[in-house]
C-alpha cells in the first residue's frame, strides 16, 4: 500500500507528477553522461564496470540497482561512500561483455515505468 500526504502545498497528484518528471529527468541526463563519460571500446571487452556517479543519492541508486537486478543478464549494487557527499558508487558484473547494456536497459525501463504513472496520473487515471 502507497500512502502520500500533501502539506498544502501542492495536491498529493501534483507532487507525484513532478516527482515522476524530476526521476525522468534525472535518468535522461544520467544517460547522456553515461554515455559520453564510460561508453568506449575498453567497456565492451570487460563483463564489469564500477561508475561514480555525482550529484546523486540512494533514490536513483536504488532504482537503478533494482532495474538492473531484474534483467536476466546482470547483477548490481551500488553504494553511498560518504553520506555528506551527493555521490553514489554503482557497480555492474553482466554475463556478456558488455556491462553497460544493463543499465540502459534498465534506464530505459524505468524511464517508461516513471512517464507511465505520470501519464495516468495527469489524465485522472
Amino acid at each position: 500500500k502507497f500512502t502520500m500526504e500533501s502539506q498544502g502545498q501542492f495536491s498529493e497528484k501534483e507532487i507525484l507528477i513532478k516527482a515522476c518528471k524530476t526521476i525522468t529527468a534525472k535518468l535522461e541526463n544520467l544517460t547522456n553522461t553515461l554515455k559520453n563519460k564510460y561508453y568506449g571500446h575498453e567497456i565492451k571487452n570487460s563483463d564489469s564496470i564500477v561508475i561514480k556517479i555525482e550529484e546523486e543519492n540512494h533514490t536513483l541508486g536504488k532504482l537503478l540497482k533494482r532495474a538492473i537486478n531484474d534483467y536476466t543478464d546482470a547483477i548490481a549494487g551500488f553504494n553511498k561512500p560518504d553520506m555528506l557527499e551527493e555521490i553514489m558508487v554503482l557497480k555492474i558484473k553482466s554475463k556478456t561483455k558488455d556491462p553497460m547494456k544493463p543499465l540502459f536497459h534498465a534506464v530505459d525501463k524505468l524511464k517508461q515505468l516513471f512517464e507511465s504513472i505520470q501519464q495516468r496520473f495527469a489524465s485522472g487515471l
